[in-house]
């Protein structure tokens, strides 16, 4: 069972804590350490125990230089071989089924990804 700690909530709030979204009420609370940070920072909140630094976050991998294109982005080895380096480039070249190895199934899923990031 993860481990929680006391924080005074100074004021009634809602909105996403910590990833989830949750409303408090004044008083004093009983919270996950990502939550009471998150109250605390906002302003919502005071620490009543001491609270520890939160654990750092492995950042995401960044992109080979040669591309802005994510590193999931479906075929982005052979979009990248083809000189698509960028989304723009990609949902402006047209019918990615000319690029031999791509066909409707991926273009459906590049589409898709696509659409996920507009």
């Amino acid at each position: 069972m993860e481990k929680k700690y006391k924080v005074l909530v100074l004021q009634s709030c809602s909105g996403r804590f910590g990833g989830e979204i949750d409303s408090f009420v004044k008083g004093e609370r009983h919270l996950s350490l990502e939550v009471c940070h998150c109250l605390v920072n906002a302003g919502y909140a005071e620490v009543i125990d001491e609270l520890p630094e939160l654990p750092k976050k492995e950042a995401a991998p960044t992109p080979p230089k040669d591309s802005e294109l994510p590193l999931d982005f479906p075929m982005r080895d052979l979009l990248i071989e083809n000189k698509l380096t960028t989304i723009v480039e990609v949902s402006e070249f047209g019918d990615l089924t000319e690029i031999g190895g791509i066909g409707p199934a991926k273009t459906s899923e590049i589409a898709e990804y696509l659409e996920g990031i507009e």
